[in-house]
């Protein structure tokens, strides 16, 4: 199955756990928007260690939110140092050791 996600790579040199907090900050604000069980139960996303890049579901409105919350954060703390694009991605659940569920 082929899903279509916001895909964020960023430098080598930023740190994974700065990514991580940035991101949690970005769902506290989807949070307010959706509210947390709808976050919970429908929005799907994943840090990937081994190639430095965050996966965002791109099929939903709330989707969609985060991506742009997480773009903007990302601009004002990475600069140019990291890019976005709309990718399809058959995800391996073992190249992602974060997702959404565990840090809610």
């Amino acid at each position: 199955m082929t899903d279509i996600y916001y895909k964020f790579s960023f430098s080598e040199d930023i740190p994974l756990q700065r990514i991580r907090q940035l991101f949690v900050l970005a769902l506290t604000a989807v949070d307010a928007i959706h509210g947390r069980s709808a976050v919970r139960l429908d929005l799907s996303c994943a840090l990937n260690a081994k190639d430095h890049s965050l996966m965002v579901e791109a099929d939903s409105q709330m989707g969609y939110d985060l991506a742009k919350v997480l773009t903007r954060l990302f601009e004002r703390k990475f600069g140019g140092y990291f890019d976005v694009e709309k990718t399809e991605s058959k995800r391996k659940s073992s190249d992602y050791f974060f997702t959404l569920g565990t840090i809610l």
